[in-house]
C-alpha cells in the first residue's frame, strides 16, 4: 500500500497515534534508561508504515510548521521506574538511546539536503556530462596527454600515534593539512616535469571517499580532537586551497567527487541514499559553491547521487568508487587486498557491462594501499599506517601516498606515479 502524502490532515492522524503511544507508556525517541518499545515504533506498527517512514514524517511536519507531537504526554511506568539499574543495562540503554539519536538527526539531515542544496548552495541537480576538453577530437591531430590527480582517505581528524604502531607515523589535523598541502606542491612539479611547457588542456581531480574520519568507529570518537562537522570544514577548505592552487597551473579542472564508509552519518552503511547521508557531499557542496559565488568557470564538479562516477578521458572509460561497495570484502589473507579488488572490479565492469557501458579502470581508494592492477587503480591514503592496520589486520605498513597518471590520446594510460606525502 502506498503511503499518502504529508498533508495536514494525514499528520494530525499520525499524530493522534503518536500520542496515544505516548499516553500508554511508550517512550518518546532519545529517552535515556526505557528498555519498553518506543511511541515511534508503536505508533508506526499502528499506521502501517515504517518507523523510519513516521521519523521522516516528524521532521517534514516540523518543515511544514504543522504543530508537533505533546512528548509530555508520555510519563514513565512504575515498572520502569523500578527495573534493576545494572551496570550492563544502563550501558545497552545508552547505546540504544545514542542510536536512536543518530537515526533521528540521520534522517532529519536527509529530509533537509534538497533544501539546503538550492536555498544555501544555489546548486543545481548533478549532471555526467563530459567536458569538450577531455574529449578526442580530430583524428591525427595531436593531442597533448591528460592529467588525473586521485585523492582519497585523507581521512582528517583521525589521530594516530607511532608509539603505538611500533613505527614512525603520527597523524593528526595539522599533519593532514601538512600532507595535503605537500600532495598539491608534488603534483604541481609532476605536471611540470611531464611536460616543461605545460600544454595540459586541464586535469581531472578525483576525490575518492573518506575525507574525514568520522565517529562510525568508538575508538575514533574517543582518540580525535576534531567532531565530523570540524573535519569537514577542515577538508573542505584545504581542498578549496589546493584547486585554486592547481587552476594557476592548468586551463580547466573536472572534480569528480564520490563518499567513503567514514564520513556517513548513521551508524551502519546504507544502500537506500548513503549518498546524502555522508559528510562528505557537505564538503563538496560548500566547495562548489564557493567557486561559483566566485564565478569560477573553470572548474566543473559532479558528484553522482549513485556513489559511483562514470567518466572518460579521450575514450578510457574509468568508474570512481570508493571501495566499500565493489561487492568483495575481507584483508586477503597473505595475498593482501589484491585478490579481492580484482574479484570486485570484475563484479563492478560485468555489472556496467550489462547497463551496456563499457569501463577500462575501476578506481578505488578505500584499502589503503597503493597499487595497478589490470582494470583496477587502487588509491593510497594520506594518514598512512595507523592502529587499526596494525592490530586486527597485522598488514603490512605502507606509507601515507596518493596518486597521479597521465592519458594519452591514442595509448590510453601511460605515466603512472605514486605521491609520498610524508616528507618532501
Amino acid at each position: 500500500m502506498p503511503t499518502p502524502p504529508l498533508n495536514k490532515q494525514e499528520w494530525t492522524r499520525r499524530k493522534a497515534v503518536i500520542e496515544d503511544a505516548l499516553r500508554k507508556g511508550h517512550p518518546p525517541p532519545g529517552t535515556a534508561g526505557s528498555h519498553i518499545r518506543g511511541a515511534i515504533a508503536i505508533a508506526a506498527e499502528a499506521l502501517g508504515i515504517g518507523p523510519a517512514s513516521l521519523q521522516n514524517s516528524i521532521h517534514r511536519a516540523k518543515i511544514l510548521k504543522f504543530s508537533p507531537p505533546k512528548w509530555s504526554l508520555y510519563k514513565a511506568s512504575e515498572a520502569a521506574k523500578i527495573e534493576q539499574q545494572t551496570p550492563d543495562t544502563v550501558r545497552t540503554r545508552n547505546q540504544v538511546a545514542d542510536l536512536q539519536k543518530r537515526l533521528t538527526d540521520a534522517l532529519e539531515y536527509a529530509s533537509k539536503l534538497e533544501d539546503i542544496r538550492k536555498s544555501v548552495f544555489n546548486l543545481q541537480p548533478e549532471s555526467l556530462t563530459i567536458p569538450t576538453w577531455q574529449i578526442k577530437t580530430t583524428p591525427g591531430k595531436s593531442q597533448p596527454e591528460i592529467p588525473t590527480l586521485f585523492t582519497s582517505d585523507f581521512q582528517a581528524g583521525e589521530v594516530i600515534r607511532s608509539a603505538e604502531l611500533d613505527f614512525p607515523n603520527d597523524y593528526n589535523p595539522d599533519i593532514f593539512r601538512e600532507r595535503y598541502r605537500r600532495l598539491i606542491n608534488t603534483a604541481g612539479k609532476l605536471l611540470q616535469r611531464e611536460d616543461p611547457q605545460m600544454r595540459y588542456p586541464g586535469l581531472v581531480y578525483l576525490r575518492g571517499g573518506d575525507a574525514v574520519s568520522g565517529d562510525i568507529h568508538a575508538d575514533l570518537s574517543e582518540t580525535q580532537d576534531t567532531v565530523p562537522t570540524e573535519q569537514t570544514q577542515m577538508v573542505a577548505e584545504e581542498e578549496i586551497r589546493g584547486l585554486e592552487e592547481l587552476l594557476k597551473m592548468v586551463p580547466k579542472v573536472t572534480v569528480y567527487s564520490v563518499p567513503g564508509n567514514h564520513d556517513r552519518t548513521t551508524f551502519k552503511p546504507r544502500a537506500k541514499r548513503f549518498v546524502a547521508l555522508t559528510y562528505d557531499y557537505l564538503a563538496i557542496w560548500a566547495i562548489e559553491s564557493y567557486f561559483k559565488a566566485k564565478g569560477e568557470t573553470r572548474i566543473t564538479f559532479c558528484a553522482p547521487p549513485s556513489g559511483d562516477a562514470l567518466y572518460q578521458v579521450y575514450g578510457t572509460t574509468h568508474v570512481l568508487t570508493h571501495g566499500d561497495r565493489i561487492g568483495s570484502r575481507g584483508s586477503g589473507g597473505f595475498i593482501g587486498p589484491a585478490a579481492n579488488i580484482s574479484k570486485g572490479s570484475h563484479k563492478v565492469r560485468t555489472q556496467y557491462a550489462r547497463m551496456g557501458k563499457q569501463v577500462d579502470y575501476v578506481d578505488v581508494g578505500h584499502f589503503h594501499t597503493a597499487m595497478v592492477l589490470p582494470n583496477a587503480i587502487v588509491n593510497g591514503s594520506l594518514a598512512g599506517f595507523n592502529e587499526y592496520a596494525r592490530t586486527e589486520l597485522r598488514c603490512e605498513p605502507e606509507p601515507p601516498t596518493q596518486t597521479m597518471w597521465w592519458t594519452h590520446p591514442k595509448w590510453g594510460l601511460t605515466t603512472m606515479r605514486k605521491l609520498r606525502v610524508d616528507h618532501d
